[in-house]
């Protein structure tokens, strides 16, 4: 029997939770998430039917909603941290919760926004040649700054709900689209 890493656990269901409540916020039908690993990963998974594939593919609002949501586990992770370093309850007032994408690079998450957003800048005539150098003073990088901020104030806006979701993964380890739905309405709708 595999011996379970409890403060993994919850890492992994802060960040996935992040990815759930945006992804319920873009419209997108959740299938499930778990925090067991999945296909030889270390790390949870959702498993969703993303809105904008069924519609315009190159929606460049879907394309940036698509984005957030991607960048929302990370953001998260971010999120803890600064609670953590500013002693504040989440979702800490510092403003200034910064990007780090440095271990987010060699992830599944980071190839699919940065193909989102290459895609946002190529429908702008802004298309970044250094796409996987994601230089801050870029098209991409000033793209990905904006998408990242706004992340966060969608997340701080709806953190009572991320907390529920993570708190009910870390209880189930999995959750249907279902159960993510009456948590989603029991803390919105209230």
């Amino acid at each position: 029997m595999v011996k379970r890493d409890i403060a993994r656990d919850k890492e992994i269901a802060w960040h996935e939770s992040g990815h759930v409540v945006i992804r319920i916020l873009n419209g997108d039908i959740l299938k499930h998430v778990t925090i067991e690993p999945v296909r030889g990963a270390a790390h949870g998974h959702i498993k969703y039917i993303e809105k904008y594939l069924s519609e315009e593919p190159f929606n460049p609002d879907r394309l940036r909603e698509s984005a957030r949501a991607i960048c929302a586990g990370a953001a998260v992770d971010m999120m803890k941290i600064a609670e953590r370093d500013c002693e504040e309850e989440v979702p800490c007032d510092c403003d200034d919760i910064k990007m780090e994408l440095g271990e987010m690079e060699d992830s599944t998450d980071y190839e699919q926004m940065t193909t989102r957003i290459n895609t946002l800048l190529e429908l702008q005539g802004k298309g970044d040649p250094d796409r996987w150098n994601p230089n801050l003073m870029s098209p991409f990088g000033i793209l990905l700054e904006e998408i990242w901020e706004e992340t966060i104030k969608i997340l701080k806006d709806h953190w009572p709900t991320v907390e529920a979701i993570a708190t009910s993964l870390l209880e189930h380890r999995t959750l249907t689209g279902k159960q993510i739905g009456v948590i989603y309405e029991a803390i919105e709708m209230d």
